[in-house]
């Protein structure tokens, strides 16, 4: 899926002046930020405009809207807003407009952009505006939900629609997730009380396996986050709750801490609905920090389109789960949003993530990888191997620091722990290849300032994915990449965001019998 811009002018605190520029797609998107910076509030936005995102979802609306751009059009009643006029920034005079980008990853036919207009004092009204790429692109002829252009050229339509599809079946979940347990109905998108246990009980019970399975999948990842030996969940005699027997001793759901009841409620609802894109605010509420990004990355599996965008106070949180971190700080009345620049200083790096913390909770060494996605593949790994409370994995930001003028910021991290590993692709093309020069200074430094570093036997990290497990998270389709081959000569390459979802699917064996899996096996604090 690609990823796409939305850009959200005179939206509550979002003047057009500070306009917020958010992309996401595949992978996880942070908001960073402290309270009242408008993190939440971009978040509710996407809930609430849920109906832009069906109508945007059709292709039939969007051809109306290139053929007769410019009118205003009826796009449905933002969700749960009970005054429609809190919706537009209070700062300026000027109306309410969203602008869904992407930059064309090719010259073949695209949508580019479409732009909504919004009436002040009727928010569902709009006017619509759709531009093609490249500029001279014009509809030729439609077939069912297909659109060629007067070359006879497809227009790519079904990029965009699939991603308006996952936000129209986005799942929202606010921060305040305690004492919602009772009653019955809805808390926004979550399932509650007498309705949530009604559907667990009706698919714990019920005649179909797929239910069945999605449940025990619930019960088999809250078992493993929180490290039980036994976990079952049923519902109570008269319907009311649930009951929990944690390693054969029964409580009530209410009795619980508010952490394991939280995501019961959470995980349950995922479950059930298995959502296009997960948004979610606060997931490091009521968990411990050891536990926070392995429930993001659980959270992820029940996810339709592999997208969860979530606001926090973590910066740790951000950095090690999102490809994409945005910053929200408040100028005055308005918010300015803006993409996290990165820092090649790890030691600050590493305050910023209060290592020290990590320490104290159990947390004894620190592997380095080279990016964003490598730090969610390398989690699940170690979790195969009982050592993902034990080691803080971090990014290298890429080939940057993968070099020879990078000891100072490498012997850094050696004042903090002396536990210090790094694990970087080879980048070779076949067996007998010597390593790049930037590479081979890269292990040189990392053994003088006593860092224990590894370059893998193969290619890249995806050569260490299994045809098996590749088939298990992609489908058949898919086949595993040879051992010097680049994700982009593969048959059917898939894209990065997927890898931790590959890794979640290997067995320890599998692990265990590459260099890799042996390496990690030595990761130690001691």
């Amino acid at each position: 899926m690609r990823s796409y811009e939305i850009t959200l002018r005179n939206y509550r605190c979002f003047a057009d002046r500070y306009p917020a520029s958010i992309q996401f797609g595949e992978g996880f998107t942070a908001l960073l930020g402290p309270n009242n910076a408008g993190k939440s509030a971009f978040l509710k936005f996407l809930y609430e405009f849920q109906p832009i995102w069906a109508n945007l979802a059709s292709p039939n609306f969007l051809r109306e809207v290139f053929v007769a751009p410019g009118h205003i059009r009826n796009v449905g009643v933002p969700r749960g807003v009970p005054d429609q006029a809190d919706l537009v920034c209070d700062f300026t005079d000027r109306p309410l407009t969203i602008e869904i980008s992407c930059k064309p990853a090719t010259r073949d036919p695209q949508i580019r952009l479409v732009r909504l207009t919004g009436d002040r004092s009727t928010p569902q009204l709009f006017k619509c505006e759709l531009e093609l790429s490249p500029s001279e692109t014009t509809i030729a002829r439609v077939e069912a939900d297909k659109w060629f252009d007067h070359s006879g050229n497809l227009i790519d339509i079904a990029s965009l629609t699939t991603w308006m599809c996952g936000l129209r079946d986005a799942m929202y979940v606010p921060a305040y997730r305690n004492a919602i347990n009772e009653g019955s109905g809805l808390h926004y998108d979550l399932a509650v009380g007498t309705a949530l246990v009604s559907q667990w009980s009706n698919w714990k019970s019920g005649e179909s396996r797929s239910p069945k399975l999605a449940i025990q999948s619930v019960t088999e990842a809250i078992r493993e986050m929180f490290g039980f030996k036994t976990l079952e969940i049923n519902a109570t005699q008269d319907g009311r709750s649930l009951t929990v027997f944690v390693d054969g001793r029964p409580y009530r759901l209410n009795d619980l801490g508010s952490g394991i009841s939280q995501f019961i409620i959470l995980f349950s609802n995922l479950a059930i609905r298995r959502p296009g894109v997960l948004l979610i605010d606060e997931p490091e509420l009521n968990l411990h920090p050891a536990l926070q990004l392995d429930s993001l990355m659980r959270m992820a599996s029940f996810v339709r389109e592999n997208a969860v965008c979530f606001a926090t106070h973590s910066l740790g949180l951000a950095r090690a789960a999102a490809e994409r971190v945005y910053t929200f700080l408040r100028e005055g009345d308005v918010v300015q949003v803006r993409p996290f620049a990165s820092t090649s200083r790890y030691a600050q790096l590493l305050g910023e993530m209060s290592y020290a913390s990590f320490q104290e909770l159990g947390f004894s060494a620190i592997l380095l990888v080279e990016g964003a996605h490598d730090v969610k593949t390398m989690q699940q790994f170690l979790r195969l191997l009982g050592k993902d409370h034990q080691v803080v994995v971090m990014t290298l930001g890429g080939a940057s620091m993968i070099s020879e003028d990078r000891e100072i910021e490498l012997a850094e991290l050696t004042r903090i722990t002396s536990a210090v590993y790094a694990i970087i692709d080879s980048e070779r093309s076949r067996e007998d290849e010597a390593l790049s020069r930037p590479r081979q200074s890269f292990l040189e430094t990392c053994a003088r300032v006593k860092i224990d570093a590894h370059v893998l036997n193969r290619r890249c990290t995806e050569s260490y994915f299994s045809d098996r497990a590749v088939k298990q998270a992609l489908g058949e389709s898919f086949q595993s990449l040879k051992a010097y081959e680049t994700l982009s000569e593969a048959k059917n390459p898939w894209s990065k965001a997927m890898n931790w979802r590959i890794a979640s699917e290997a067995t320890r064996e599998e692990l265990l019998g590459t260099d890799l899996g042996v390496f990690l096996n030595s990761v130690s604090g001691s």
